[in-house]
């Protein structure tokens, strides 16, 4: 048995995924997540500077730009970060683990769920989950979220409350959206009820398999980050008709077949996703030569930012206040279409100057200002090999 609070949603929808082998895939995306995470701990323990000198340099900046203010993990009085629980499923009891304990958990029976809550805060009656998510993956609104109601129940029957107030707090790109809810005791039996249905039918599956009988895989938005998704019969067998095991038929749409193609097509997607994603990591290790004569590896894309405010100081001292309010649209935004189509405007007034020197001067000008931040990703897609390329 597998089941952790983080998995709850999933193994409600589908309890073959905790019976089939688990295997971690370790992303990008995953690891600025545990990161991110990793740092906002860190914060509310050793301050800013401290937590930011422990942050790999490659994703530094994504911390830096969070905005802490806006966040409870300056408030190491009110609030306790990385708390680790578990949850007696038979008992309906639950006991603090620790905290900062990085999800090493210690052993446990299979009918005790553990699960680590980002943020944990207690009123009187109530006690306060906070759950940091970042990207924009989807994710179940607070109200409905069963991974939030997990916390709150462990984090209620560990602290012998009898309310809970949960949060999703989704960070991207400096960013903090906020999503709440209020969990009343009626809400907290009720997620007590689906710990114990969820594991009485991991119970059954676990049987059924052990008879002999294919496991009962519920195929949806769940399958995404199923850490048992490479051993899901549902998606093995997409895999081989995808790769010519058995051949894939369209069949004319209608009311009746329309949803079952497109269960089909989503699943599809998925499984193609997860191919393009093996080999991308593959290829970001190793760069691949192709039969054309492209490379399928990392390539560096440079993107600037422009500096809003100093923006609109420099063109309005070299082009005057229109200009700059035509390029700078809001106090926060300058994009270089917009300083493009601004400097256009311009020159029908002033006849006899070429664009791209003009624009070449703003951004200049920029740059010695400290106007200009750059940023590089490396996406692996097919390209044109460059001279450092074959070096």
């Amino acid at each position: 048995m597998k089941l952790s609070m983080s998995g709850m949603e999933r193994a409600d929808a589908c309890p073959p995924s905790l019976v089939l082998p688990h295997t971690r895939k370790v992303t990008q995306a995953s690891t600025l997540g545990h990161t991110v995470h990793e740092y906002l701990c860190h914060v509310s323990v050793l301050g800013v500077p401290e937590a930011l000198a422990r942050v790999p340099e490659e994703f530094r900046p994504a911390c830096e730009s969070i905005d802490l203010s806006r966040l409870p993990a300056c408030e190491p009085e009110a609030y306790a970060a990385e708390v680790a629980f578990l949850y007696d499923v038979r008992e309906d009891t639950a006991r603090e683990l620790g905290r900062g304990m990085g999800r090493a958990y210690p052993p446990h029976e299979a009918w005790q769920v553990p699960g680590t809550a980002d943020v944990v805060g207690l009123t009187a009656d109530s006690v306060i989950i906070i759950d940091y998510k970042t990207g924009w993956a989807p994710v179940a609104p607070a109200a409905s979220n069963v991974q939030l109601a997990a916390y709150a129940l462990a984090a209620a029957r560990a602290y012998n409350r009898t309310r809970a107030t949960v949060a999703i707090c989704r960070l991207h790109d400096g960013d903090v959206w906020w999503d709440k809810a209020d969990l009343d005791e009626l809400d907290l039996e009720a997620a007590a009820a689906r710990f114990r249905d969820v594991l009485v039918r991991a119970d059954e599956e676990s049987a059924s398999v052990a008879a002999g009988n294919a496991p009962r895989t519920v195929e949806g938005a769940h399958c995404q980050f199923c850490p048992a998704f490479a051993s899901c019969p549902a998606k093995a067998n997409l895999a081989r008709a995808l790769g010519g095991g058995e051949p894939l038929t369209l069949a004319p749409l209608t009311l009746e077949t329309f949803p079952s193609v497109l269960e089909r097509l989503e699943a599809a997607e998925e499984v193609l996703g997860r191919v393009r994603a093996n080999l991308e990591d593959f290829a970001r290790a190793t760069p691949v030569p192709l039969p054309s004569g492209e490379v399928y590896g990392p390539v560096t894309v440079t993107r600037e930012t422009l500096d809003a405010q100093r923006a609109a100081i420099l063109l309005t001292e070299r082009f005057g206040a229109d200009v700059a309010r035509h390029a700078v649209r809001t106090e926060a935004t300058c994009t270089k279409a917009d300083l493009n189509e601004a400097l256009r405007s311009w020159m029908r007034e002033h006849p006899g100057h070429r664009l791209t020197k003009l624009v070449a001067e703003v951004l200049d000008g920029l740059r010695k200002a400290g106007g200009v931040a750059v940023r590089r990703t490396h996406p692996v897609k097919r390209h044109t090999p460059q001279v450092a390329d074959a070096a």
